[in-house]
């Protein structure tokens, strides 16, 4: 349909209240940022898809990765 986009978020290694099956302080040292993303980081990240700003971007996978691929 005309003006729908469709996107989509692929947050990865971010400090949650979930069980901790790998070392968050090993984990935070291999990472390329040098920290966990938080949840502020994947909220503002989607906050983008759902503006104005991203009005071109559509049928893309948003990977909130801090680095890491």
């Amino acid at each position: 349909a005309d003006g729908v986009v469709a996107n989509s978020d692929a947050p990865r290694n971010g400090r949650t209240p979930m069980p901790k099956v790998l070392d968050e302080e090993e984990m935070v040292a291999q990472s390329p940022t040098g920290r966990l993303a938080e949840a502020d980081d994947i909220a503002a990240a989607i906050a983008f898809l759902g503006s104005a700003h991203a009005g071109y971007v559509t049928g893309d996978v948003f990977e909130i990765n801090g680095g890491w691929f």
